[in-house]
């Protein structure tokens, strides 16, 4: 089960939808691996299309 708040940003290039899961037992690794996927998504959306990210 996936238990945890979600956010839709929208981008030029689509939508992405980021979740955080309360019950992991690492968060800090996980908040900082959604703060790289975000910065990277805001700075290079291409890159995020071919890593199949986003649309």
């Amino acid at each position: 089960m996936f238990w945890g708040p979600c956010w839709v940003m929208s981008a030029s290039n689509g939508v992405h939808v980021l979740c955080i899961d309360l019950a992991s037992k690492d968060k800090s690794a996980m908040l900082s691996k959604i703060d790289e996927v975000v910065h990277r998504a805001l700075s290079d959306p291409e890159d995020m299309r071919n890593r199949g990210i986003g649309r």
